[in-house]
């Protein structure tokens, strides 16, 4: 009888440590994703950014959009709700999250480069 009770306990600690896990995921990249589509949009109004430096700007900020938002609609549910066909492909998700990150990271060297130019 003890052991089941301990066991419920752990279950209830692991769901709760998934939730708030989750919750601050999601208190990072929905942010995230409204910050940087308004950088996105911004970047194409203003006079002083249309230039090379707008567009990497642009760029970079739309990588972020879809790297935020796979974590705000992909991962935060499946994290906080353990939902099995998620979980399945997740790793589609994840090759997203890479291509963003690379677009992100490739955005950062060709500025470095205008930069020492």
């Amino acid at each position: 009888m003890n052991s089941s009770a301990t066991e419920l306990e752990d279950h209830a600690t692991a769901v709760r440590d998934r939730q708030i896990a989750a919750a601050i995921i999601f208190m990072i990249a929905f942010p995230g994703v409204i910050f940087n589509t308004l950088v996105a949009m911004f970047t194409r109004r203003l006079p002083t950014l249309n230039n090379s430096f707008g567009r990497l700007t642009a760029s970079q900020a739309t990588g972020e959009i879809v790297l935020c938002g796979c974590f705000a609609l992909h991962y935060v549910p499946m994290v906080a709700l353990n939902i099995e066909v998620m979980k399945e492909f997740s790793h589609y998700v994840g090759v997203i999250s890479l291509m963003c990150s690379d677009v992100h990271i490739m955005n950062l060297k060709a500025c470095d480069q205008s930069v020492k130019v």
